[in-house]
């Protein structure tokens, strides 16, 4: 049973009856159903008075709503996942609050989804159930997905819980578009379960190790190490806890050696991750660093940039490896800088400040929560009955 179109002449008064989808005639007292369906109002005679008939009544009709095919105004048939995805895209690209980065990742989900939901292309979403929503969500759990990540040598079927949340949140979004359009009337995705994240282990090198880091990257020599720019970088980042794309952008004009202050402005265009800029305090370490660096840099303009590298993952893989300690990346050193200060005493919200986080410090809770071993021996010795 498909219900009719509702009538705009219609002088009858509809009752609210505290139901999703159900109203009352309050002239003859009979139930009605009242739902969307391809973009239009519609409302259909329950035929009965009876509440309790009324809402068996309702929950069938909803279902034959749902099963049955929609015309959607715009081509007068179905609409496959595949133009839902291309639109889904087009919006994304096209919108002006949205940072290249995120487009990019809502592409690469979009992506996803048409390499592993069967015939995405021509799939009719208005026939995609919730029981085709679960067994898509519990393959690509299961199978993971064959991708080669950034900076990746080779591909792997291995995908991230973070990267799963994601793929899953835009196939509901694209699925929520089909009812938004009227080609559906619920969207079937709605239940899907996100993926637990499991909490990652920080493994970080002691003060002595990251010294001996500095100082082998600084003896290194190479193309782009030129005056030890790299071991410079290194000591810059773990200095201040800027972000990869933070810390390139900073300009000496952005420095106050006087005042003993950094402004972090990010990407020209977009900004930091959290938007606008911050002011940070400078620690000894980077004040030090700085004034070295302004004192080898004489003819240095206002408008030039502090770092003369923009990536030196190559030489901290050489030095962790000579050290002896974990793989460290340029976030290591955010890490790094962000243990270093709470070891130190400094309180988890203005910790969380300097790194322009905006929960207030509950990301750096959660993250930085934990000391490294020898700091923990350390102030276990000061515990005592």
């Amino acid at each position: 049973m498909i219900p009719k179109k509702l009538n705009p002449a219609s002088k009858t008064v509809y009752l609210s009856t505290g139901i999703s989808n159900l109203s009352r005639a309050n002239g003859s007292g009979t139930y009605f159903a009242r739902a969307k369906v391809g973009g239009r109002l519609i409302r259909q005679s329950l035929e009965t008075k009876n509440k309790r008939v009324a809402r068996l009544r309702l929950a069938k009709l909803l279902r034959d709503i749902q099963t049955a095919t929609p015309t959607h105004p715009a081509n007068n048939g179905s609409v496959s996942l595949g133009a839902l995805l291309a639109e889904f895209e087009s919006e994304a690209s096209s919108a002006p609050d949205l940072k290249p980065a995120t487009r990019y990742y809502y592409q690469r989900c979009a992506n996803a989804i048409r390499k592993t939901f069967p015939d995405a292309t021509s799939c009719d979403v208005s026939r995609i159930t919730e029981e085709d929503c679960r067994r898509w969500r519990d393959n690509l759990l299961r199978q993971g997905l064959l991708v080669c990540p950034p900076g990746a040598k080779t591909a792997s079927r291995h995908i991230g819980a973070n990267y799963f949340n994601q793929i899953v949140g835009v196939y509901r979004k694209v699925l929520q578009k089909a009812v938004e359009l009227g080609v559906r009337f619920d969207n079937p995705a709605s239940g899907l379960k996100r993926c637990r994240i499991p909490k990652t282990e920080l493994r970080l090198p002691s003060k002595e190790q990251f010294t001996q880091m500095v100082r082998l990257i600084r003896s290194a020599g190479g193309r782009w190490n030129r005056d030890g720019a790299c071991a410079d970088a290194v000591e810059f980042y773990a200095y201040t806890g800027c972000r990869l794309n933070e810390g390139v952008n900073v300009l000496w004009q952005d420095v106050d050696l006087g005042c003993g202050a950094m402004t972090i402005r990010g990407d020209p265009v977009t900004g930091t991750k959290g938007g606008g800029s911050r002011t940070i305090p400078l620690i000894p370490n980077a004040k030090e660093l700085l004034c070295r660096l302004k004192g080898r840099f004489l003819l240095h303009k206002a408008s030039d940039r502090v770092l003369e590298v923009a990536s030196f993952q190559g030489s901290l893989d050489r030095a962790c490896r000579l050290v002896g300690c974990p793989r460290l990346t340029h976030h290591g050193l955010r890490h790094l800088f962000a243990t270093a200060c709470i070891e130190a005493g400094v309180d988890i919200p203005t910790v969380s400040r300097w790194l322009g986080h905006k929960d207030g410090g509950g990301l750096a809770m959660s993250t930085y929560g934990h000391v490294r071993t020898d700091h923990g021996q350390e102030q276990s010795k000061k515990v005592t009955f």
